[in-house]
């Protein structure tokens, strides 16, 4: 037993909404203690020293590495030192 449905007077009464272009959502971090990070580009490991500033897009994910901007240079720095050796200074998420 094959059961139809009609659906057209769902489609009829859609309405297409458009989407919402998203701003930059973007969070600066400034480092209270040093800590280490490595380089996206080749990978080398680098110090974040005291007073460093970390631009970060989004929320902080729960667990891993995230990509910083510190100095026009990007880093990937682990969530947890974010978290432990910074303070946040800005916030642009809303």
């Amino acid at each position: 037993m094959v059961v139809q449905r009609n659906l057209r007077h769902v489609a009829e009464r859609s309405h297409k909404v458009a989407p919402v272009p998203s701003r930059p959502t973007t969070i600066t971090y400034r480092a209270i203690q040093s800590f280490a990070a490595t380089t996206r580009e080749d990978g080398r490991f680098v110090t974040v020293r005291k007073g460093t500033l970390l631009i970060i897009e989004g929320p902080l994910q729960q667990f891993g590495l995230v990509e910083a901007i510190c100095a026009e240079q990007s880093l990937l720095v682990f969530t947890r030192d974010i978290e432990n050796c910074a303070e946040c200074v800005s916030d642009s998420l809303g």
